[in-house]
């Protein structure tokens, strides 16, 4: 854990005594740890954030924890993601990905659709790109997912192409079946395999994200934005409810 991240840890946890109950000091304090590496101390605070504000960050926490526990259960066991894929499910073991048969549902069993599923995805790809050093499989699990969601459920594409090439260049474990249904799903569509080879050209792993590179920030940066976006809206819901 470095200064800044005791410090944030700090702070935010002040802020937690002050203004109990706020969902932005609950976010912070789950990516605070987060990026000091207590995973543990992060899935507590980011299930709390879940339940203090459900519809938070595009309502895709219940996928924040989820990659939480897959990062504890990694910790614990290198071939964790093998047996369990962050999503929970999986989409069968042939060439076209099959719908799972359980569905998606969240943390508090409200039923899930695709579009939900595929935005949320998205959603913690881009914020995970950008606040963590070094992309792993477990990125690559999502991106396969990602992909597999696609096809399957035949939700407007967004590159699923480019996708499974990202997850086999970031190890995802079953690398076989991903270069397989993406060769399958190459075959029948080559314009889109043609335009998703050009864009990982200019991607590669190091910058890898699903609308395109973005640049990355120091963590101690993002940890001293993490406070002072959770004292400006503690800030202003504070006045919001003094002038009710």
């Amino acid at each position: 854990m470095t200064g800044k991240h005791e410090e944030a840890i700090a702070m935010l946890r002040a802020l937690e005594e002050r203004y109990p109950g706020e969902a932005a000091v609950a976010a912070g304090l789950g990516a605070a740890f987060e990026l000091s590496g207590n995973d543990a101390k992060a899935l507590e605070w980011i299930r709390e954030f879940a339940a203090r504000d459900p519809k938070a960050e595009d309502s895709s926490e219940w996928l924040h924890i989820r990659i939480l526990e897959a990062k504890i259960g990694l910790a614990r066991d290198p071939e964790w993601l093998r047996h369990n894929p962050v999503l929970g499910v999986t989409f069968g073991a042939e060439p076209h990905p099959e719908p799972p048969e359980e569905g998606f549902a969240d943390e508090t069993g409200r039923v899930l659709y695709a579009t939900d599923v595929r935005l949320a995805i998205m959603h913690q790809l881009n914020l995970r790109l950008q606040m963590f050093p070094t992309p792993d499989a477990m990125l690559g699990d999502l991106y396969m997912s990602a992909a597999d969601l696609q096809i399957a459920f035949n939700v407007p594409f967004h590159q699923p192409l480019l996708q499974y090439r990202c997850a086999i260049e970031l190890g995802v474990p079953n690398a076989t079946l991903a270069k397989l249904r993406h060769d399958t799903f190459a075959a029948g569509n080559p314009p889109a395999a043609e335009n998703a080879k050009r864009m990982f050209k200019r991607c590669r792993y190091k910058t890898l994200a699903p609308y395109g590179t973005h640049t990355r920030f120091p963590t101690g940066v993002i940890a001293t934005l993490i406070v002072m976006c959770g004292v400006i809206f503690v800030s202003w819901a504070r006045a919001r409810r003094r002038q009710r």
